[in-house]
């Protein structure tokens, strides 16, 4: 896979193909959201879908018929089905503005090409990729009462995100960002709003829900129910996944942390490695029981339960990459919670997070599993064989 793990990798034109992970698939139409059911916290049978307007290039993909496959029926031994899984997740979430757009000087102005206004935040986009693929997720976030927020909430629930347990602060300002994307090179300069008032929450956050679940997505966004959640989870044995943005203070959260995936520039940027292979020693010391390090059109690095590996990176025709590494820890989450090998847990969230760049956004391309299965078997090194 490329850089797909990362929110910070570079974005492509739409006419570039890159090595992210596969290559370009096209995609199918998908339903409105309005006429999904909202699966909650138990899981659902069907893929959710939501609405897309795919390009001219686009055409129907034959798809399976559902998504509820053993994973036997992918050609390996397992017994957990889609609806079973549940992934807990616990951190940001956003609204993000995204303009296409050439670089004003100072004082001019510039055309936008496009614009598009979207949720996102690390584990809120996360929790996204899950509910697309059909699982079952939950999320604890915190927004304010203004109109960012409720879009923000209003979206997840579209999405078949379970948000019932999310505290909305009076007073306080969501977090927005306003993503700048030039049209040629692809980069992208952020502008953040963390929000405020967002710590006068009175109450502990309530995480019991953490421990029926197969999977936990943590960030650094709310260390305190973060921490909660991880502790949670430690006691009743579920794996944690975390998604820490650079710069984030993480010594106490990441003792607790099993999967830790970082692109390479998060392990440069705290001087703990020389390559990916330090950088897999250097994750694994914070007690991590899975390490990944993404690095671009290299692909990743990955070790852990005595796996050991590389997987290459996909080619796929990159608009955006807004999110990528969002989708990837959704998706290995995902595939955390189906008790598949670290391997194929890789080669899975690559080629999510690779669909992902297809559109401008960080989340609209992402894929179900129908598609996702289907780029894999004609894409994958591994076995994904019909369902």
């Amino acid at each position: 896979m490329v850089r797909a793990p990362s929110p910070h990798s570079r974005a492509a034109r739409s006419s570039t193909t890159q090595r992210f992970p596969g290559r370009a698939a096209a995609r199918a139409p998908r339903p409105s959201p309005a006429a999904l059911p909202h699966p909650g916290f138990a899981g659902i049978a069907q893929p959710l879908k939501v609405s897309v307007s795919p390009s001219p290039k686009h055409h129907l993909l034959a798809s399976c018929k559902a998504s509820r496959h053993s994973v036997s029926d992918l050609g390996y031994h397992s017994t957990v089905m889609n609806e079973d899984i549940k992934v807990a997740a616990v951190g940001l979430a956003c609204l993000d503005f995204l303009a296409l757009a050439e670089q004003a000087p100072v004082g001019g102005t510039s055309p936008m090409q496009r614009l598009l206004v979207q949720g996102g935040g690390l584990t809120a986009t996360a929790a996204v990729a899950v509910a697309r693929l059909g699982g079952g997720v939950r999320l604890l976030t915190r927004v304010g009462d203004d109109h960012i927020g409720r879009q923000v909430l209003d979206e997840l629930r579209a999405e078949g995100v379970d948000v019932s347990a999310s505290p909305v602060i009076p007073g306080a300002t969501t977090p927005c960002s306003v993503v700048m994307v030039d049209p040629h090179t692809g980069d992208r300069t952020i502008y953040h709003l963390s929000g405020s008032e967002l710590e006068t929450s009175a109450s502990a956050p309530d995480v019991e829900f953490v421990r029926a679940s197969r999977a936990l997505l943590v960030d650094a966004f709310w260390r305190e129910a973060a921490l909660a959640a991880a502790q949670a989870a430690r006691q009743a044995g579920v794996p944690v996944v975390a998604d820490f943005a650079p710069g984030a203070n993480v010594e106490e959260l990441a003792g607790l942390v099993d999967v830790f995936i970082v692109p390479e520039s998060w392990a440069a940027a705290r001087e703990c490695a020389r390559d990916c292979d330090d950088a897999l020693r250097a994750l694994h010391s914070y007690g991590a029981k899975i390490a990944v390090v993404t690095a671009g059109p290299r692909g990743c690095w990955y070790s852990g339960r005595g796996e050991t590996g590389h997987c290459p990176a996909f080619e796929v025709e990159v608009v955006d990459t807004t999110g990528a590494g969002d989708v990837f820890h959704g998706a290995f989450a995902y595939a955390l919670a189906r008790q598949w090998d670290v391997a194929r847990c890789v080669e899975f969230s690559a080629a999510v997070a690779a669909l992902k760049c297809r559109e401008l956004g960080g989340r609209t391309g992402i894929p179900d599993l129908p598609e996702t299965l289907d780029f894999l078997r004609a894409n994958g090194r591994l076995n994904w064989r019909t369902c």
